[in-house]
């Protein structure tokens, strides 16, 4: 697998690291079904819970976010612009969304938002652990990545 950043850059050693994929899976579609929740969510004029839920995703995007720059620094050594710039958005929107909604200083906010974080550091080091036993995927004859 070739990426946009250029043959010597980052994003291929990420996405031919042992971290890439999560059951099979590459990691992207699980980052893109987060954001995929984030957009609906807060398109969804009727949902009464939508600023909680819109809480709770990026939280877990951005601890989640800084579990994949820990990784990114200490374990791929590289640099990914893509993954960088996802960190930063859902960073970004997590602090839109602290300094625009009342309800994520109160008690109730941070209760959620430390369960929140909880919960995504225990799946996160879990998943470390199962990714850093897994061997890296294979090429083909054809320099594509197969499982």
């Amino acid at each position: 697998v070739s990426a946009a950043c250029g043959a010597e850059g980052g994003c291929n050693l990420v996405l031919s690291s042992p971290y890439a994929l999560v059951w099979g899976i590459p990691l992207a579609v699980f980052g893109l079904a987060l954001y995929a929740l984030i957009f609906i969510t807060a398109l969804w004029p009727k949902l009464s819970w939508r600023w909680w839920a819109l809480w709770a995703l990026t939280t877990t995007g951005v601890i989640f976010s800084f579990y994949l720059m820990g990784l990114l620094i200490f374990e791929i050594r590289a640099f990914c612009p893509f993954c960088v710039g996802s960190a930063s958005i859902l960073g970004t929107a997590w602090i839109t969304l602290l300094w625009s909604q009342k309800f994520t200083r109160t008690r109730q906010g941070i209760r959620l938002a430390l369960a929140t974080t909880g919960l995504t550091v225990v799946m996160a080091l879990g998943l470390y652990q199962i990714q850093k036993n897994t061997p890296p995927p294979l090429p083909d004859n054809f320099g594509i990545i197969i499982n």
